[in-house]
């Protein structure tokens, strides 16, 4: 991710347009109002179209065509009278920064703090041929002082989860622009910078922001239970539901005020093999859990607080509990069985091992489950729940998605 220093350099380099300071709001004559509000605003933000159609001296990127291509298209595949084409390569086409911005509004100063909890960047994209996964992007506000708010293009933001030759909505709610890190002015924002990782190509339109219409993540609910598993291999009654759903398994949970309780059904054809320790046991057959203890905690954050949690299971016939958080082998029961379609695990991770309140049936905790495939040699894919398309849980909650806890008793 750029730096406030490489903004700097590109500003210093004559690639970002000249900036003229106004007001943060469109200034709306009391003696029109009827015509104002016929324009497009939130509350009392009237600059709310970022990019439509057509390429303005509003709109810098890098130079280098080999890393960036930006042109502007008109034909009856964009929507309205035309669009962008953008096609990058930071892999192989040699520059340290790729990205592009928009000073929208004639590069006037936009003020985002009366609508940020209730507003969102909207886009929409659609692949110039077959399905992609999600946009390996990062946007910024950035203010009139070199202050940048970063936040992730995440799948769980991508309508449907993916991108198809259709024309795909793609909503990022202003919370999850993270204004604190760098001391970004909401109040005074100058433009919306885009940087580009790896390599791929999309067509873009309709660039603004809109009231939040958030594509929210995914919700379990988890059962509070009085029991414990026998620890035999077999799923017991209390892991009810669908469970987490996987591309190549089946996850439950089940909790109560002094342990949390798992259950996997995987398919592998190559089952339990991983020779790591330690923190490395994701490199092989493991499997993951990050979840929350306090409902409270707000779920754009891009940081572990001291009440998220993050433990793995090394999937072998000699099963190891890990806590990442800890460093440490953690206190707890595993067992592991091959199948006929690959394996299970069932575990018993003891909640007196970390600063935690005890679970609350109502409420809502983050949570977050991966299963990681591979040999002896090491992990070949990591398969996710809540984020399929977007790696880096492990160290951003944001990524995570929702249990809710329920009685026992609701489950039956």
């Amino acid at each position: 991710m750029t730096t406030s220093g490489n903004i700097i350099k590109l500003l210093l380099a004559g690639l970002i347009a000249p900036t003229l300071f106004s007001c943060a709001t469109k200034s709306v004559s009391i003696y029109d109002t009827a015509k104002s509000d016929s324009i497009p605003h939130i509350k009392n933000v009237y600059a709310v179209n970022i990019f439509s159609d057509y390429v303005t001296s509003e709109l810098w990127q890098t130079e280098n065509n080999a890393c960036l291509q930006v042109q502007n298209k008109f034909d009856s595949s964009m929507i309205g009278a035309g669009g962008l084409y953008l096609k990058w390569n930071k892999t192989s086409g040699g520059c340290d920064w790729v990205g592009m911005g928009i000073g929208w509004d004639g590069w006037n100063g936009k003020n985002l703090s009366e609508i940020y909890n209730e507003a969102a960047i909207q886009f929409m994209v659609r692949s110039p041929k077959g399905t992609q996964p999600g946009l390996p992007w990062a946007m910024a506000f950035e203010d009139f002082g070199g202050g940048q708010a970063w936040a992730g293009v995440f799948s769980n933001f991508i309508e449907g989860g993916k991108i198809t030759e259709q024309w795909t909505k793609v909503q990022i709610p202003l919370t999850a622009f993270d204004f604190n890190q760098f001391d970004a002015d909401k109040s005074g924002i100058k433009q919306l910078i885009i940087q580009f990782e790896s390599e791929g190509e999309i067509f873009l339109d309709e660039l603004k922001i809109v009231p939040t219409q958030t594509i929210a993540s995914k919700s379990i609910d988890v059962p509070y239970v009085n029991t414990v598993p026998t620890m035999d291999g077999v799923k017991e009654s209390f892991f009810t539901g669908e469970g987490f759903q996987l591309e190549n398994g089946t996850v439950w949970v089940a909790v109560n005020d002094k342990n949390v309780l798992l259950f996997a059904d995987v398919q592998d054809a190559t089952p339990l093999q991983n020779n790591q320790n330690g923190k490395d046991i994701w490199n092989g057959d493991a499997l993951e859990i990050a979840f929350s203890t306090n409902s409270n905690a707000g779920t754009n954050r891009k940081a572990f607080l001291l009440s998220d949690q993050h433990f793995g299971i090394r999937a072998t016939s000699t099963p190891v509990l890990w806590n990442w958080r800890s460093g440490a082998n953690a206190k707890g029961t595993v067992i592991t069985k091959t199948t006929k379609t690959g394996y299970v695990i069932e575990a018993v991770i003891p909640m007196e091992q970390f600063i935690a309140a005890p679970f609350v049936a109502g409420n809502n905790y983050q949570i977050e489950i991966a299963i990681d495939a591979g040999t002896t040699k090491g992990r070949d894919k990591q398969y996710r729940w809540n984020n399929p398309y977007n790696e880096g849980f492990h160290t951003s909650p944001q990524l995570w998605g929702q249990m809710r806890i329920i009685n026992e008793t609701a489950t039956k």
